[in-house]
């Protein structure tokens, strides 16, 4: 699917939200245009504040996670190499995608690599009810 295209789908989903004070969409912008896009297509619904969270784990850990996803979920985009490609992209984007994130949006780095109750207890001390 080409970006662009990407970015106009997700544009009408969003239209179709009832506009809220919160909204988490749980997902990454792979790009810097889909970065910029989605906060572009964000702040034009009225949202005041956009926090992204960035979960920081080692590679082997995200590896280790996505072998377990396919089998919970028996992902069919789950082969060694897409789960390879995809740390590739990540690896390849994410630099130049966090700083856009960064500059846009509140960027808070949680580590990712530690219990379940601890990330959230990080993800919930950063957010402002």
């Amino acid at each position: 699917v080409d970006e662009r295209e990407l970015m106009v789908s997700v544009g009408r989903r969003l239209v179709t939200i009832p506009p809220a004070k919160e909204l988490i969409i749980d997902g990454v912008t792979r790009t810097e245009y889909q970065a910029e896009e989605m906060v572009r297509l964000l702040r034009a619904r009225g949202q005041a504040e956009i926090i992204t969270f960035h979960f920081v784990v080692p590679e082997a850990v995200a590896l280790e996670r996505m072998r377990k996803q396919r089998e919970e979920e028996k992902r069919i985009d789950g082969s060694e190499v897409a789960m390879i490609g995809r740390l590739e992209q990540y690896r390849e984007h994410s630099p130049v995608v966090l700083k856009t994130l960064g500059r846009l949006t509140r960027l808070v780095n949680i580590n990712g690599d530690q219990s379940r109750e601890k990330v959230f207890a990080d993800l919930v001390s950063q957010l402002h009810f």
